[in-house]
């Protein structure tokens, strides 16, 4: 089986903002990425929506959306492309950190116009109206849960 369009990478960052992410999101994976053609993926890291590609994730778990037509995957792939150059929303990482904390009722924080990586996914398949059990405000969306998803299965990857 080969990479598709759609499919999710999940990587789990071994660093300590990584280690971080999956102690509040009681979660293994700290990261996920988008994969649009030919091990290119559209991804929202520290330097904000780039275009990278799979061979810079030394490991990775690859999921695949099970509920969706080509035209909504097509529709998925010309919004994330859209956002490329957008800024990483760290103010907003920062609130979900607060409200995990309970030091703050929800986030405010967030910025709709930044995105972290599962936030950009998330917000990417509400756009394209592919059902994912997420609401459609995501100040909250961790790479744990889209893994989670009930209509996102892992699948094998041969290279």
């Amino acid at each position: 089986m080969k990479l598709r369009k759609g499919d999710l990478i999940f990587s789990d960052h071994r660093s300590f903002i990584g280690e971080i992410i999956k102690i509040f999101t009681r979660g293994q994976y700290s990261h996920v990425t988008f994969h649009i053609k030919d091990g290119f993926c559209i991804d929202s890291s520290w330097g904000g929506v780039q275009l990278k590609h799979i061979t810079q994730f030394p490991s990775y778990h690859v999921y695949r959306h099970t509920n969706f037509s080509r035209s909504q995957m097509d529709t998925v792939v010309k919004w994330l492309i859209s956002k490329l150059g957008k800024g990483y929303d760290f103010l907003g990482l920062f609130g979900i950190a607060l409200a995990i904390l309970k030091i703050k009722q929800g986030n405010d924080l967030d910025n709709k116009y930044r995105y972290w990586c599962s936030e950009l996914v998330a917000d990417a398949f509400h756009y394209a109206n592919i059902p994912i059990n997420v609401p459609k405000e995501t100040p909250y969306v961790s790479p744990q849960q889209l893994s989670d998803l009930h209509n996102i299965k892992r699948v094998r990857i041969k290279s």
